[in-house]
């Protein structure tokens, strides 16, 4: 029997455990996208040479948080752009999104992809961008690791969050790449993307790509 009020109520809860782990990253229609903190160790990473090799910036983004540092990344390292579009869009409206991404998780669903295929095993380098959703990267990145053979790859993960940092998402990329190097990771609090792009400079350069001037 449909029963209106348990629906409202675990929609409702739906939303409030989502922004707990979240913070609401990662908002639609958001001009800037939020910064953060170097790593989840804070350990600096030996430079390694990185002239002449072909880097990807492969990110998901639903409001543009992840897409302005993408955006960033890919200025500083020259690197290729390659944005990762559910075939399905996801809903404007944050509440939906947020069971919607849930059910996909819980499902271990894998969402085609509108954006054309890339062989990202082709490059050197791929800097890997999502939000936090439900403590790891939204269901279409996982799509993109399971269409692309990335072998040996060097992937570098880089996160915005509205409080979890990185969550479980290093684990399930080991998991689902364990042929790949990880490379140290980053994590951008979603409030504070504008701020943070002198510290994913500094991230950048102790990886080995000394950001060039923009």
């Amino acid at each position: 029997m449909y029963c209106p009020n348990i629906t409202i109520y675990l929609a409702a809860m739906a939303m409030f455990s989502l922004g707990a782990c979240t913070g609401r990253t990662d908002k639609p229609r958001r001009k800037t996208d939020e910064g953060g903190s170097l790593g989840s160790q804070g350990s600096p990473v030996r430079a390694k040479k990185t002239t002449g090799k072909k880097i990807l910036v492969a990110y998901f983004s639903w409001s543009g948080n992840t897409r302005a540092v993408a955006r960033h990344i890919a200025k500083k390292v020259d690197g290729e752009l390659f944005e990762i579009i559910s075939a399905n869009a996801y809903p404007e409206n944050y509440s939906a999104a947020v069971v919607r991404a849930k059910v996909e998780l819980n499902k271990d669903i894998r969402p085609a992809l509108k954006t054309a295929k890339t062989d990202g095993g082709s490059y050197d380098v791929i800097f890997l961008g999502y939000p936090n959703w439900w403590n790891t990267f939204p269901r279409p990145v996982a799509t993109f690791l399971r269409d692309n053979h990335l072998g040996g790859t060097r992937v570098i993960p880089f996160c915005t969050h509205g409080g979890g940092g990185m969550g479980f998402s290093l684990k399930e990329l080991r998991k689902l790449c364990p042929d790949c190097v990880i490379e140290k990771e980053i994590d951008i609090a979603s409030r504070a993307v504008k701020s943070s792009m002198d510290r994913v400079d500094g991230w950048l350069a102790r990886l080995g790509f000394p950001p060039k001037a923009l």
